[in-house]
């Protein structure tokens, strides 16, 4: 028993009986008090007759106690109720006791919560001993507020209620509610999440008192106090498969079939006219399931309400809407036949109630608005050249009366539409329409003034062809549909001219700045000849009566344009085909030769376009002084490159444009080559004060050679011969770099130039003398050189020792 405690509490020990459980356990108290002061004390033999729970509400917990004790504890000791909030760990409260009461109400708890009560004995040092048991204390949770019933029916009640007060720290977990029949005793309960509030209970009997309530639950199971319970009760039955049959004109039954759990005294009805201002009627029924309902009055509709009483109590009113059957027509007859109605003239029916009429056609039906005593209806959308039986019936609501049969009717043959010209042509009229709306009949289609005689086409498809008319003669024309045992739709006409006859064209007479244009024109009827001439650029038209010649001449064109001519005979509105030919005027010489050299021996050529088209240009080119000249290309752009001319010569250059097989005049003009350029300097013979430039020789002809040198002080220019192929510079400076360009020259033409760096060669220091010396060092001194030299080397033998240049001296010397 000693082994599991400290070194220190080993002298002094308790075991306590366990309240909620067997065996003992170690007492917690001697662990916080310096030893040994606690070993010399007894403990007091505590009695679970000290004290017990009476009671508990929402918040407030009873306690009874015997207090014989106090009259045996020594000076110093107490006893005190200790208990804490499950929820709220570590918050423990106490509660003193005195001799001069024998009951402890604990105020203030939270609804809904779990407590643990404790009876604890204090002693002057602070230790505390626990009594008898720890009691588990629940509290009740607040309950639902506001019960309240929604709706009652047979078979159900709705309820709703409003959550618990929720001050106080309150909880609660969920919800249950309870019903009793108190009928049979027999009751029910249904557990709702806390969100719930609201519920429907079902299967409930007829016409049974029922007690309701709704309690808040603990997590625990702790059950709110029944403080909202109603008593309700359910409605009587209402009869069920209410239905109308045997309808007439002016009577109808009305059945329903009783409620299978209960008994009933007897049925309610009532009859409600819907149609008129009639008074409602009422009946009572006893032994039946039916009722027949008459004197009532054609086409009326009516609602009648059935109702269960039981003890004088009536169930839900079931109710069903019926209309009887109006009277049918008393005539009906066509008014007007078109296309696509049908205009009727109809009697209505006198003492019936109605709303209008339905007239059903080809499983076709259509429903109008009447009015009373006679009226107009129209059908519509019907199909044109169709025989229609038509049957009429009077409605009222949903209800409608016999039918009334009419004779035959036949709609009218709609026309053609969209007639229109096809194809014409001066032999030919093709006339187009679109088929005209119906099934089962043909076209007859007239064309007078055609020809000598009226020419008639009796046809089945959209397209009629009359052939052999005059050209240019304006024909009327007209095309209706026909069916038999139905009358011909009207004649849809129009007027249609025949194309006139096309001319032919006779050759043209050219100049470079007109074309002139003749014809010859044929039969038929013609009032003039449209011409029109056109390029690229633009077109012409123009206007020649038939009376006049047959040529026309088109003036200021440009040279070597390339034109169209139509020319069109017309008659009316209408145009023959055009009779086309193409023809050119002559070209015109390019202009401005522009000449880009590209390399030495190659020459980049351009030219400016001459107005008008041409097919190409023939270039020609060769040495001035050869003729003919050598070289000839036929060209199709303004532009050529040449690669095979010699550096330095005189060429001759000429050009035409050319359009098929005619020339332009030539344009001409000779321009000279560019010397050949110098390739590659080479540099040899290099020393303090001169230097030689050579290069290779190159094909062509020139003048002489230039030879510049330079640095940033000085400039040499040399002309030498062309037949030298070296040059030698003098009065270099030594040590100095000079820039070499060495470039061909032809008048004053110059080739490319090659350019080359010659580097003098330094000249040696002068004046080398010794100026001092002592026992580490020694001065060496020379006279600084005149030309471009900056840096000296100076070599020691023995190879140890430091140097160190300077020149900025006095004297301008180096030492």
């Amino acid at each position: 028993m000693t082994s599991s405690l400290a070194a220190n509490q080993t002298g002094c020990v308790a075991l306590q009986k366990n309240a909620t459980g067997e065996g003992y356990f170690f007492t917690a108290f001697p662990c916080f008090l310096q030893l040994p002061f606690v070993c010399q004390e007894d403990l007091l033999q505590s009695s679970s007759e000290w004290l017990y729970l009476e009671s508990v509400s929402e918040t407030e917990a009873v306690f009874i106690w015997s207090n014989e004790s106090l009259l045996d504890l020594p000076a110093g000791f107490a006893l005190v109720l200790q208990y804490e909030d499950q929820l709220m760990e570590g918050a423990v409260s106490h509660m003193p006791l005195t001799n001069t009461q024998d009951t402890i109400t604990v105020r203030s708890l939270s609804p809904g919560h779990v407590y643990h009560f404790s009876l604890l004995l204090t002693r002057p040092s602070g230790a505390t001993q626990t009594f008898g048991s720890i009691f588990i204390c629940n509290t009740k949770p607040n309950p639902p507020q506001n019960l309240k019933v929604t709706s009652v029916s047979s078979n159900q009640i709705k309820v709703c209620w409003t959550a618990p007060d929720s001050t106080h720290n309150a909880f609660f977990e969920q919800y249950v509610l309870r019903w009793v029949d108190l009928t049979s005793g027999r009751g029910r309960a249904l557990w709702l999440d806390r969100m719930n509030q609201s519920a429907v209970i079902g299967g409930l009997k007829a016409y049974h008192a029922h007690k309701i309530s709704v309690l808040s639950v603990t997590a625990q199971g702790v059950e709110s106090s029944d403080s909202t319970a109603l008593t309700v009760v359910t409605e009587v039955s209402p009869p069920q498969r209410v239905s109308v049959n045997s309808v007439g004109l002016e009577n109808m039954t009305v059945c329903w079939s009783p409620s299978l759990d209960e008994e009933v005294d007897q049925y309610y009805i009532r009859l409600r006219p819907q149609t008129d201002q009639a008074l409602n009627r009422e009946f009572l029924v006893n032994s039946s399931t039916c009722i027949s309902l008459t004197q009532l009055k054609a086409g009326g509709t009516y609602e009648v309400d059935v109702a269960s009483v039981k003890n004088s109590n009536i169930s839900t009113l079931i109710t069903v809407q019926q209309t009887l059957k109006p009277h049918r027509v008393q005539i009906a007859v066509p008014y007007a036949v078109g296309t696509h109605s049908v205009e009727l003239f109809v009697q209505m029916p006198a003492d019936s109630f109605y709303d209008g009429i339905t007239i059903t056609y080809q499983h076709n039906q259509s429903w109008s608005r009447a009015c009373k005593d006679g009226t107009k209806l129209t059908v519509e959308k019907l199909s044109p050249g169709t025989q229609y039986d038509f049957d009429v019936f009077v409605t009222s609501r949903d209800a409608r009366s016999e039918g009334f049969a009419l004779p035959a009717v036949r709609t009218c043959l709609a026309p053609p539409t969209h007639v229109h010209a096809g194809v014409v042509t001066d032999s030919s009229i093709e006339l187009l329409w679109d088929g005209a709306e119906g099934e089962g009949h043909h076209y007859e289609a007239l064309c007078m003034n055609c020809a000598d005689t009226v020419m008639v086409q009796k046809v089945v498809d959209t397209r009629a062809v009359f052939k052999d008319v005059i050209a240019g003669k304006l024909c009327n024309i007209s095309v209706r549909t026909e069916k038999e045992f139905f009358r011909d739709s009207p004649a849809v006409c129009l007027t249609i001219r025949a194309a006139p006859s096309s001319v032919s064209l006779l050759p043209f007479q050219r100049t470079s700045v007109s074309l002139g244009v003749r014809w010859r024109a044929y039969r038929g009827v013609t009032d003039s000849f449209m011409l029109s001439i056109r390029n690229s650029t633009f077109i012409f038209h123009a206007n020649q009566s038939a009376s006049d010649d047959r040529i026309y001449q088109f003036d200021n064109l440009l040279p070597g344009g390339m034109y169209t001519v139509q020319v069109s005979s017309v008659s009316g509105d209408r145009r023959s085909l055009p009779a086309s030919a193409t023809a050119n005027t002559l070209p015109e010489a390019p202009d401005d030769l522009i000449f880009i050299e590209q390399e030495v021996n190659s020459m980049f050529v351009m030219w400016t376009r001459p107005p008008g088209r041409v097919d190409g240009y023939r270039f020609r080119y060769g040495l001035t002084d050869h003729h003919p000249l050598q070289h000839q290309l036929d060209l199709h752009e303004s532009s050529v490159s040449i690669h095979d001319l010699t550096p330095g010569s005189d060429y001759s250059f000429d050009i035409q444009s050319f359009l098929g097989s005619d020339f332009s005049q030539t344009t001409s003009k000779n321009i000279s080559t560019r010397p050949a350029g110098v390739c590659s300097l080479f540099v040899s013979d290099v020393n303090v004060t001169s230097a030689t430039v050579s290069w290779a020789a190159a094909a062509g002809g020139f003048d002489f050679y230039r030879v510049i040198v330079r640095n940033s002080s000085h400039k040499w220019t040399i002309d030498a011969s062309p037949h030298l192929q070296e040059v030698t510079v003098s009065g270099l400076w030594s040590g100095c770099s000079y820039n070499t360009t060495v470039q061909r020259f032809r008048n004053t033409i110059s080739g490319a130039a090659a350019t080359i760096n010659i580097h003098s060669v330094p000249a040696s220091p002068e004046g080398l003398r010794v100026i001092s010396v002592s026992p580490r060092s020694f001065s060496l001194h020379w006279l600084a050189s005149p030309g471009c030299e900056k840096t000296y080397q100076v070599q020691l033998y023995p190879d140890h020792g430091n140097i160190n240049i300077t020149t900025d001296t006095a004297d301008n010397n180096v030492q």
